[in-house]
């Protein structure tokens, strides 16, 4: 099986620029072109060294480049510090690891606060939608662990009420209902203060808005935004108009004037679906092990095969989830770049042209149904990739007055998928965005060795 490297591509400012390239085995720190900066060892096990298992990981920079945050499905979360030496990232500073630590619930987004100095804030939401934010010192001796493992015959509550007692760090500052998918750190007008407010998301189709500030106040809610219809599981804003809100829904994007608490638009684009090739039923399977035959249900599925039978799976109507959702800009003008979970294309709009497009005006009725309302198809301004490969991963590469590149890294197990029979694949592909417009999509060489090195031979 192919372990194909997930890719995060973290350009924090100015020439502070490097990607993090995590494979089952290990997390690479690569130079803009490609060159090796460090390695750092962060095997998973075994049963669950595949692409589907390493999609459920995050990894999340700081705004500055100097913090690097890591954790998985096994809610180990661990933080390293970067060595910066002359405006450049040279890779991992001596005892580069700042955190480790176990959490209480499963992680399902982190951001980092915007902070000067050596201490930064790491913003943890989890699948039962709580929000906690601890500190990180990027130097002097290592804190003491934020918490410890459970002891056996104790509750996951209990666990976590008595972290909370020993750290304060580990209260949960925000509670929703439902699993957070999202959270959006908004930055407040002095460049030294805490994110004024923080937007979240939650799967049941919430969008709120909490007061932050230096006490994390995240129980004091400004408003919510309530027209969604489906599970909002990314935000963004327009760099040029930071006041807007671009909410997904599934094949549909609704624009949101936040603070004022008003919908201004409501777009769709009925034709991506076609695009989503994984089945939802196979990777849940896959997850929990019970392809392979490892787990009586598993052993149970493989003694079915070989005896002949065709196991079918019941099939299930598609989910339409963005995984990733983001505004770019190269010069003067703006792009919105999104992609669908399980899906093989990477989607543009030219972001200007997006909002000044007819739109769908909010209702009159505010009792009128969510379900109910008009909203303008925008597929005549999309522009669609399709690299045949579920994407896993995208990342913005900036070069000044040379452009941007955007990175995707692709599944290339052999079950997934549609590729060229026969044709030798690449699992990075590049488009470039230069003077208004996209190129046809480039393979990138040099993370294909990651292939070849150790990882591969796990």
């Amino acid at each position: 099986m192919t372990l194909t490297p997930i890719i995060a591509h973290l350009a924090p400012s100015g020439q502070r620029a490097y990607h993090a390239v995590l494979t089952p085995t290990s997390l690479h720190l690569l130079s803009p072109a490609g060159a090796p900066l460090a390695v750092l060892p962060c095997a998973l096990p075994p049963a669950r060294a595949s692409a589907a298992f390493m999609a459920q990981r995050h990894i999340c920079a700081s705004h500055d480049g100097r913090a690097l945050a890591l954790v998985g499905d096994d809610k180990r979360l661990r933080v390293f510090a970067l060595h910066v030496k002359e405006q450049a990232i040279e890779g991992l500073q001596e005892g580069s690891e700042r955190l480790d630590c176990p959490l209480p619930k499963r992680v399902s987004a982190l951001a980092w606060e915007e902070a000067a100095g050596e201490e930064r804030i790491l913003l943890v939401g989890d699948r039962h939608g709580d929000v906690r934010a601890l500190p990180v010192s990027l130097s002097g001796p290592l804190p003491a662990p934020l918490a410890q493992v459970a002891a056996d015959n104790e509750s996951p509550d209990a666990a976590e009420a008595r972290e909370a007692a020993q750290h304060p760090a580990m209260t949960p500052r925000i509670g929703s209902v439902s699993m957070l998918l999202s959270m959006l750190p908004i930055a407040s007008s002095s460049a030294a203060a805490p994110p004024a407010h923080l937007i979240t998301t939650d799967r049941d189709a919430h969008i709120r808005i909490s007061h932050w500030g230096a006490q994390r106040a995240g129980h004091l809610i400004a408003r919510f935004l309530l027209r969604a219809t489906l599970p909002v599981s990314a935000l963004a804003r327009p760099l040029s108009q930071p006041d807007l809100l671009l909410a997904s829904e599934g094949p549909r994007l609704r624009l949101w004037a936040w603070r004022a608490g008003e919908m201004r638009a409501l777009w769709e684009m009925p034709h991506v679906e076609k695009h989503v090739c994984v089945d939802a039923q196979m990777e849940r399977m896959r997850e929990n092990g019970s392809l392979g035959k490892w787990n009586a249900r598993g052993k149970k599925r493989a003694a079915r095969e070989e005896e002949g039978e065709e196991v079918k799976l019941r099939e299930e109507p598609k989910t339409l989830v963005v995984r990733e959702m983001q505004v770019v800009r190269e010069g003067d003008k703006e792009w919105l770049v999104w992609v669908l979970d399980g899906s093989t294309a990477v989607h543009m709009l030219p972001l200007h042209v997006l909002l000044s497009s007819p739109s769908s005006a909010a209702p009159e009725d505010p009792l009128q149904s969510a379900s109910d309302e008009p909203a303008t198809d925008v597929s005549s301004h999309l522009q669609t990739f399709d690299f045949k490969r579920p994407v896993l991963s995208l990342a913005v590469v900036e070069h000044g007055e040379q452009g941007l590149q955007l990175w995707a890294s692709l599944d290339m197990r052999a079950d997934v998928g549609a590729g060229e029979a026969g044709e030798e694949e690449e699992d990075v592909k590049v488009l470039e965005i230069k003077d208004g417009g996209v190129s046809e999509p480039l393979a990138l060489a040099s993370l294909l060795l990651l292939r070849n090195t150790g990882d591969a031979a796990s």
